[in-house]
């Protein structure tokens, strides 16, 4: 059955004549809550859905063709939106349709033969059929709203890299069947009145943030905090910050109460990069924020008792995904990077949507697993508080650990490049701002380059330490590539504060000129490989030596060959 459900003022859109139905492809005007572009065509099972402003590439398809001894049914899933109108909030719903498939018994040869393999399958013994019962169902969460065990197998059993083979707020279903809701509000107006009656008393949100991937300082708020996401374990909020009408301001009081309140707990990953930009932006100074990262490392390695591997380095939400929702997360390029500043598509209220909500489970989970550990360590502190992470034994990390760095590989760069812009946290001195300090804009040009290049160049599958292209490598080089006014020592400072040393950032850019075959001024290499081989220690290897000869020999026969040109001009002179 086919059919879409609409505000209760609109006229039916579904009929059934003879064995097909006719539908009416339903348009909403943004932000206004009114329906228009109506257009009937005929419909049957063939055919999929196509939302309004929505390619084709991204064609759900409603039924598909199945095999013997399959039965096919469909599933309604609900996406909630709200709109203003009339001075109140209206709620549309649009059905996606989600599909299931059960198997109904055979019968004849074919059912025999399955019945053999069946039989095959559990010669493995007890413990591997334990093992795939493990995989195959949804991990634990303390909270109401869970992922059914088919919908959770059936995402398992996706084609790796389809879109059923995503994580997404939309598997989880609540009491009565519930599914989590999603608000996106375009006004302040909506704003407040969503968070007055769903957020406002809520003890844990998820929180995150969308911006232009080329937005600069000086672009302002709504390039720099597009879209703001918070997430309740049964509800979403999208605050399209971008389309807020001028003639209000952006932060609204209601916003900033439960994002300054410490009593709310906010929760993220770089979740302290986040509220640095909401702190610079929109005015508000969040508290109560916590980073998934730490509690994710304390959880993991308490329970293999290597603590030494606990520290703050970030870690990326698709990987916790991956390990504690045991799903990967949508994190491609073309919709983290989108336009953020337009009315958003569906791709990308699910992907946002996604985020938020991700971070309320995966918090929820571990702090669960958290509290069966034995002995069991204390909560990491609230982020802003920047005090040490506590071990179970109450003693605290050293501070070597104490750091904000990302720990990610070149993949993850390119899967969630708001990592990339991530700054290294210092002790903060005394009467400095709690938060980071914004980026260079050359860093932040780089970052956006370095996360394209990873798009065009993939890193081998058999990469290694020795061989790989780390991101370090190639922002390092951008910057001292693009802006030869640039010192050394002015890379560094641009990096990190407290400066990089000067022999790391020289050696980022040798290795991204050796590894990854980036254009580059032999001259300039040449000089700052003769200024290191110079000012190593007597005695001290040159590691250098055999890249520095190589280059020598190069621009020699460059030169020569210059030469030679020249010769040739003059020769070829007719006076």
């Amino acid at each position: 059955m086919f059919s879409w459900i609409k505000s209760s003022s609109s006229n039916a859109v579904r009929r059934l004549v003879g064995n097909r139905y006719f539908y009416t492809t339903v348009r909403c005007a943004a932000g206004r809550g009114r329906m228009g572009g109506r257009n009937q065509q005929v419909w049957d099972s063939s055919r999929g859905v196509v939302f309004a402003g929505q390619s084709r590439g991204l064609t759900t398809s409603l039924m598909r063709p199945t095999e013997a001894g399959e039965r096919t049914t469909v599933e309604r899933e609900t996406f909630e939106k709200s709109v203003e109108e009339g001075g109140e909030v209206a709620e549309e719903r649009v059905e996606v349709k989600v599909e299931k498939v059960e198997t109904v018994g055979v019968t004849g040869e074919e059912g025999q033969e399955k019945a053999e393999d069946g039989e095959q399958k559990v010669e493995g013994g007890e413990k591997e059929e334990k093992r795939e019962e493990e995989v195959l169902t949804p991990p634990y969460t303390p909270l109401d709203y869970k992922i059914p065990d088919d919908i959770f197998l059936a995402a398992k059993k996706a084609p790796e890299g389809s879109p059923k083979s995503y994580w997404s707020y939309q598997m989880y279903r609540g009491p009565q069947n519930l599914r989590p809701k999603v608000h996106y509000c375009t006004t302040q107006t909506v704003a407040e009145r969503v968070i007055q009656r769903y957020f406002l008393n809520e003890p844990l949100l998820g929180f995150d943030l969308e911006w232009m991937a080329d937005a600069l300082p000086w672009h302002g708020a709504r390039q720099n905090v597009s879209l703001i996401q918070i997430a309740s374990p049964t509800r979403i909020a999208l605050f399209h910050v971008a389309l807020y009408p001028k003639s209000k301001p952006l932060a609204t009081p209601l916003l900033k109460k439960i994002l300054e309140d410490p009593k709310i707990t906010k929760v993220g990953v770089w979740v302290m990069g986040d509220a640095g930009k909401v702190q610079k932006y929109l005015k508000i100074t969040p508290r109560g924020l916590f980073e998934l990262s730490h509690l994710y490392k304390l959880v993991k390695y308490c329970e293999s008792g290597e603590h030494s591997l606990i520290n703050k380095k970030l870690v990326s939400l698709g990987k916790q995904a991956e390990e504690v929702l045991k799903l990967p997360l949508y994190k491609e390029l073309d919709v983290r990077t989108s336009n953020w500043l337009q009315s958003l598509r569906l791709d990308q209220i699910i992907y946002s949507a996604s985020d938020a909500y991700a971070g309320v489970q995966i918090y929820s989970m571990l702090n669960h697993q958290r509290l069966q550990l034995s002995p069991c360590p204390p909560l990491p502190h609230p982020a802003e508080l920047k005090r040490p992470i506590e071990l179970p034994d109450h003693t605290v990390l050293p501070p070597s650990t104490e750091t904000d760095e990302i720990e990610m590989t070149p993949a993850e760069a390119v899967s969630d490049p708001k990592l990339t812009t991530t700054t290294t946290t210092t002790k903060k001195p005394r009467g400095s701002s709690t938060f980071k300090k914004e980026k260079h804009p050359l860093v932040r040009e780089a970052d956006i380059w370095l996360a394209q290049y990873f798009v065009s160049h993939p890193q081998p599958a058999n990469a290694t330490s020795a061989t790989a292209v780390m991101p370090s490598h190639l922002r390092a080089y951008y910057i001292w590539h693009h802006n030869p006014e640039q010192s050394i020592q002015d890379i560094c400072a641009l990096l990190r504060d407290p400066p990089l040393q000067v022999a790391t950032v020289e050696n980022y850019i040798f290795k991204a000129i050796k590894r990854a075959g980036v254009q580059y001024d032999k001259a300039r290499v040449i000089e700052m490989l003769e200024a290191k081989r110079q000012a190593a220690a007597p005695g001290a290897k040159f590691f250098e030596s055999e890249f520095l000869s190589k280059l020598k020999e190069e621009e020699e026969a460059a030169m020569e060959e210059t030469v030679m040109e020249e010769t040739r001009r003059e020769d070829s002179v007719v006076v």
